[in-house]
């Protein structure tokens, strides 16, 4: 897009594009990152519709035909607009895990629509009973205990599954709690789909060795049937 166009630069009666071209303006950091054009000609007043056409993705472009001196032409102008994706994110994990036994999380990340999704960022504070977390998932990793992830595009109706694993507490009782949040490169239209929580129960260890249990209950029937025994000849005596 040129810049800084001056009177003399238009001559009456010539025909002239003017284009939204600048890659610049659309790239990170630029004036219209992550918006897009929105479609020309729509209702009925010309004075605030958006006239840029496509002219290769995804500058628009609008001809104008300068008629002469003090001419004014309010109907060439340009919209846009910041592309609505509702994202979710649904956390899946074990109710209960022995100590020591392993934990599995299941992050799904879908986009719900209406419109596609350019990239995504999913952050999950890990907890702090969990030993070794780990995933193998490009794009993730594990810092100072918390989970990052980011994404590529996701169609409507695509989804994403990120897995981390890691290692219950050796001695219970506990508990793991851990909630994920996931954030979009657009506008989310319902934020309360954003956030998923999950718990897992770690039981404690019997005060009792089953094996020392279960022969303790052998010695107890042993020594019931004893009694009765003792208590079947002294009536005998009698």
């Amino acid at each position: 897009m040129t810049k800084n166009v001056s009177p003399a630069d238009l001559v009456y009666g010539r025909t002239y594009t003017i284009k939204m071209d600048n890659p610049d303006d659309y790239a990170s950091g630029g004036v219209l990152q992550g918006w897009v054009p929105t479609r020309p000609g729509q209702g009925d007043d010309d004075q605030i519709d958006s006239s840029g056409e496509p002219d290769g993705n995804p500058f628009p472009a609008v001809v104008v035909n300068p008629a002469g001196a003090g001419q004014n032409d309010h109907g060439a102008d340009f919209g846009f607009k910041k592309p609505s994706v509702d994202l979710s994110i649904i956390k899946v994990g074990p109710a209960k895990v022995d100590p020591a036994g392993e934990v599995v999380y299941n992050l799904i990340v879908t986009n719900n629509g209406p419109n596609d999704s350019s990239g995504w960022t999913v952050t999950d504070p890990l907890p702090a009973g969990m030993l070794n977390p780990h995933t193998s998932d490009a794009g993730c990793g594990i810092g100072a205990g918390t989970l990052t992830c980011t994404g590529g595009p996701l169609k409507v109706g695509e989804s994403h599954t990120i897995t981390v694993r890691g290692l219950a507490p050796a001695t219970g009782p506990a508990q793991l709690d851990n909630c994920a949040t996931v954030k979009g490169n657009e506008q989310d239209p319902n934020m309360q789909n954003n956030n998923s929580c999950v718990t897992t129960d770690i039981p404690g260890i019997p005060l009792t060795d089953p094996g020392i249990a279960a022969a303790f209950a052998v010695l107890t029937g042993l020594g019931t049937a004893y009694y009765r025994r003792r208590r079947h000849t002294t009536g005998a005596a009698h």
